[in-house]
């Protein structure tokens, strides 16, 4: 009877933490730099421009970490941004959004009409200034940079 006590817990506590977790699929995403600087025109909010491909094993982990968090924190720093997500053949092609390097997962923010601002990026690493590894450094980042544009 324990045994089952004990499983039984696990599955609601398993489910419980899930089931307030955004996964990365269902979050709304730019999916183009020009979509996103037309929104940007009437809202006046910068672009956050994520960047991965399909097969890279740290965008998958990235991605992951969406489905693990229950908390409201991205969603929050994300209403100060177009936020957008450019996958594979997607990328762009402007040295702009490849400041240290083509490394990927990189996040670079630019203003209003598209132009990467390099500046906003890890001050604590000497390289990958743009990656950030999971949904709270992520987070961290939009929010840092949010103020630092005045949003």
């Amino acid at each position: 009877m324990s045994k089952l006590f004990i499983f039984a817990t696990i599955c609601i506590i398993a489910f419980i933490s899930t089931a307030f977790a955004k996964p990365f699929d269902k979050i709304k995403w730019f999916t183009s730099i020009d979509s996103a600087t037309d929104a940007a025109a009437e809202n006046g909010k910068p672009l956050m421009v994520l960047i991965t491909k399909e097969y890279c094993g740290a965008c998958k982990n990235l991605k992951a970490s969406f489905a693990k968090d229950t908390s409201d924190k991205f969603d929050e720093a994300a209403e100060n941004f177009n936020i957008v997500h450019l996958a594979d053949d997607a990328e762009p092609k402007s040295a702009g959004f490849r400041p240290d390097g083509g490394y990927i997962p990189r996040t670079i923010f630019a203003d209003v009409n598209g132009k990467p601002l390099p500046e906003i990026k890890q001050t604590t690493r000497q390289q990958h200034q743009y990656f950030y590894h999971d949904v709270n450094s992520l987070t961290t980042a939009m929010n840092s940079a949010a103020k630092t544009l005045g949003q």
